[in-house]
Formats: structure tokens, C-alpha cells, sequence
């Protein structure tokens, strides 16, 4: 064929069809990997964040382990530490609580963590054992 016959045009359109199929594809992986990784980086910054409340109120615990398991037993109701807002990034303020409670020679302590609408977004949980002057964390869990 001497390309008389139309046959370059055909195959110039075929070639730019797959190409353009090829970059839709590619196009619709890309963006849905990109919102994955928003998802796992929203997941991230909730989990870190009741993490650091958590973490806020085991020091606090260990500092006066004895008084709060104390007060725990005597009044039979949960000890509650909140924290300062935290704003981890622009229009992204949370709060968290913790509930401290006793459960025997331990503390249960849940850190639930609260956006501006008092919505529950995550928590977290773990158990404080004291061992003569040495503290022991276990049962942590992510309970969502």
C-alpha cells in the first residue's frame, strides 16, 4: 500500500486509542494508590494521637499510681483525664479523654479520641501493672 487508501490515518487512530486507554488506566491506579495512602495517613495521625494521650495519662499514672488506684476503689468510679486540643494539621483539631479504672492491683486506661463535633474517631487501651518500683504495660489494643 502506498498509503492511498487511508491506511496510515487508521493506524495513527488505533495507536492513539491504545495510548489513550493506556493513560486512563494508568491514571485511575495512580489515584486510587494516592487515596490509599491519604486513607493510611489519616489512620496514622488518629492512632498517633490517641497513642500520645495514652501515653500523657500513663505518666501521669505512674507518678501517682497509688492514690488513683486508691481513688478508683474507694469511689468505684473511673478516674478521667482530657488533654489540650491538638491541631495535627490545618482544619484537624482533636481532644483526647482517657478513663482510668481500676481492675484490682492494675489500671485500665482508655484513651478515646474525640474530633470538634465530640465524635469518637479512635481509641486505644491498655492495662498498668506496678511491680515494686517498676511498671508493666500490657493488653494494648487499638479498639475501634
Amino acid at each position: 500500500m502506498k498509503n492511498t487508501d487511508g491506511s496510515a490515518l487508521v493506524i495513527v487512530i488505533v495507536f492513539m486509542s491504545l495510548l489513550s486507554l493506556f493513560c486512563i488506566t494508568f491514571w485511575q491506579s495512580s489515584s486510587l494508590f494516592h487515596d490509599i495512602s491519604l486513607q493510611c495517613l489519616a489512620y496514622e495521625q488518629k492512632s498517633r494521637a490517641a497513642q500520645g494521650g495514652l501515653n500523657y495519662a500513663i505518666a501521669l499514672c505512674r507518678k501517682n499510681f497509688d492514690a488513683i488506684i486508691k481513688i478508683c476503689k474507694e469511689t468505684g468510679q473511673a478516674y478521667q483525664i482530657e488533654t489540650e486540643p491538638w491541631q495535627i494539621a490545618k482544619n484537624i483539631v482533636y481532644r483526647c479523654n482517657v478513663t482510668v479504672t481500676s481492675i484490682g492491683d492494675a489500671l485500665c486506661m482508655t484513651s478515646r479520641l474525640f474530633d470538634d463535633d465530640k465524635k469518637n474517631v479512635f481509641s486505644v487501651s491498655c492495662h498498668l501493672f506496678k511491680n515494686q518500683n517498676n511498671f508493666f504495660i500490657r493488653r494494648w489494643s487499638i479498639d475501634e
